[in-house]
Formats: structure tokens, C-alpha cells, sequence
């Protein structure tokens, strides 16, 4: 049973914020905030603006992973100080709104029509005390946040985490010299000229950019719980359930990148007879890859690239992950 918070019998004791993540079911309650999160960046309104505003060259999956995060560290900062500056009221606003929004979409089923894992999941998938006990979770957290003291000075901010920048030089460096060779516009200067990218070079940038900085753990840890959650679901059909499980491969088919980027390294490593390197910072030899013919190679192997210098990674998965379903719905 969940602990609920109470201010009425709390109120002779110092105010404490009801943390839900140091509740015990807090694991088996993960996978349903996160997709609870996602159908509110999904929606993208001023309620999450109050404590929120989705990165543009982020996915979705990212975003999800920033919120989470901010909602944690913001919700366990004020539980450690049992109270909250004045410079701090705005943040326990837009938290207290984030909470209340959580309830709401988990609460009243609040779904749009194509979040067919949400809505399974909250009517067939999950054992309804689960459902209730974190909907209760939430709801303490925020009667909780509501109770703290205001203290009449300044404190600590929220600050996030300084995204880190590829350095010249670096591993992401020269590779990403050659991924956006066939994008740059003057092919003798560097890709991050100004102006030098097409609009399609901004794109893969973008997608290159977030693989390189991507905490590849935490991707994981987001599939591991969809896949769960889809095996949990009640009352689906075969087909029903294919089709869900496709649904989530392909969301997370990028996933591909994560194993090409870590032979690539570890070619690399072997290469400089290191350890370790840091893959965002540390400097190689000017043109590292592109003296070496068998790095060289294994760039064109593994990237897929075509005969303009092209990338196409995710074709093959895509394409397995199609047949794989399709064979599955026809035989099964």
C-alpha cells in the first residue's frame, strides 16, 4: 500500500514532501509516468511551458528523458530542504502543475486516439491498484508541495546539465566530417562553417548530433519498459499484439546506431592502442579516419554509405523489423 500523504495529521510536524521516487513501488509505476510524460509533450500546451519546454532538435524519447529528469531532481531538491525559497516559487508552481497534469492524464484517461498503448494499458494492462496507488502517488506529491514554508531569501535555481559540444578534432569531429560530406556546400571547408550545410545537412546533423550525446543507458531502459509493458497487456489478439511490439521496435530503431558508433570506437581504440578516449573531446591526428583504409572501410560498412557518401543505417532494420511482424501476423 502506498503511504498517502495527509496534511490534517501531518500538521503538527515540519512539512515533507512526499517523494514518489523513494516510494517502494516507485519501478512498477516507471514505465506508466513515462508514458504519461510523453502524451503531455505530445500535447505540448502551457502547463507543461510552466515547468517545461521541449528541446526542438530533441526526439521524443529525449524529451521525455529531460523531463523525467528535471521532475526528479526539482521534486528532490525541495524535499531535502523541507521547504522553499522565495526565488523558488515559480518552480514549485510549474512542478505542483506538472503533477496535477500527470493525475489528469492518468486519472481521467485523458488520451489522444492514437496512444493505443496508453489507453490498453490503463484499461486492460495494468492491475487497477497499480493504476490507483500511483494515481494516489501523484496526488500526495502535490498536497505535499502545497504544505511546504516559504523561506524569505534567495536559494539554488534548477540548473540543468550543460549539454556537452563536440570539440575540433574529436572522434564525432572527423566522423561527422565525413557523414556530412555530401551535405556541405563548400566540401573544403568544415561541416560546422557557417551556412555550409544544406537544409537536408541540418537534418542529419541533428540526428548525428543526438546520437553522439545521447545517454544510450537510459534509451535502453525507456525500450526495456515499453517492450514490458506491451507483454503485459490483457485481453489483446495475436495480431493486436505484433502489432504493438512493431510499433515499439520502430520507434526505437535507432538503436542501431548505438552498436556502429561503439565498433567504430573500438576500432579507434585499437588503432591508438588506448583504453579509453573521450569521444566528444579528446583529439586525434588530423584526418584520422581517412588515413586509415581499413577504418575507412569499416565507416563505409557499417554507415551503409552509398555512392554519393550517403548514410542509410536504419534501412536494413527498418526492413527486418517489417518482415519479422508480417511473417509473425501470417503464421502465428
Amino acid at each position: 500500500m502506498v503511504q498517502i500523504y495527509n496534511s490534517e495529521s501531518d500538521h503538527d510536524f515540519t512539512p515533507k514532501v512526499f517523494n514518489i521516487y523513494e516510494q517502494t513501488y516507485f519501478e512498477s509505476w516507471r514505465p506508466l509516468l513515462r508514458k504519461a510524460l510523453e502524451i503531455e509533450i505530445q500535447q505540448n500546451n502551457m502547463v507543461l511551458h510552466l515547468f517545461f519546454f521541449p528541446k526542438e532538435d530533441a526526439d521524443l524519447v529525449q524529451n521525455v528523458s529531460l523531463l523525467e529528469h528535471k521532475l526528479q531532481k526539482v521534486t528532490e531538491m525541495l524535499a531535502e530542504q523541507g521547504f522553499y525559497y522565495a526565488n523558488q516559487k515559480p518552480l514549485l508552481n510549474g512542478l505542483r502543475s506538472q503533477y496535477q497534469q500527470l493525475a489528469k492524464i492518468i486519472g481521467q484517461y485523458h488520451i489522444d486516439p492514437d496512444q493505443a498503448l496508453m489507453k490498453a494499458l490503463l484499461s486492460n494492462g495494468q492491475p487497477a491498484d497499480l493504476e490507483r496507488e500511483f494515481l494516489q502517488a501523484l496526488q500526495s506529491a502535490d498536497l505535499s508541495l502545497a504544505d511546504l514554508p516559504e523561506k524569505q531569501s534567495i536559494g539554488p535555481d534548477y540548473e540543468p546539465e550543460i549539454e556537452p559540444e563536440i570539440q575540433p578534432n574529436s572522434f564525432y569531429d572527423q566522423l561527422f566530417q565525413i557523414l556530412l560530406h555530401p551535405y556541405l556546400r563548400d566540401p573544403a571547408l568544415h561541416w560546422s562553417a557557417a551556412a555550409n550545410l544544406t537544409s537536408e545537412g541540418q537534418q542529419v546533423l541533428t540526428r548525428l548530433n543526438r546520437y553522439a550525446t545521447r545517454d544510450w543507458d537510459q534509451y535502453y531502459a525507456h525500450y526495456y519498459d515499453e517492450q514490458e509493458l506491451v507483454k503485459q497487456l490483457r485481453g489483446l489478439t495475436d495480431q493486436d499484439y505484433y502489432d504493438q511490439m512493431e510499433h515499439v521496435e520502430l520507434k526505437y530503431v535507432d538503436q542501431a546506431y548505438a552498436d556502429v558508433l561503439q565498433d567504430l570506437y573500438q576500432a579507434t581504440l585499437s588503432k591508438l592502442q588506448q583504453v579509453s578516449i573521450e569521444p566528444l573531446n579528446t583529439p586525434l591526428p588530423t584526418h584520422f579516419f581517412e588515413a586509415d583504409a581499413h577504418l575507412m572501410a569499416q565507416i563505409h560498412q557499417a554507415f551503409k554509405l552509398d555512392t554519393v557518401g550517403k548514410e542509410h543505417v536504419l534501412s536494413a532494420p527498418i526492413l527486418e523489423i517489417k518482415r519479422k511482424y508480417d511473417f509473425y501476423r501470417q503464421n502465428f
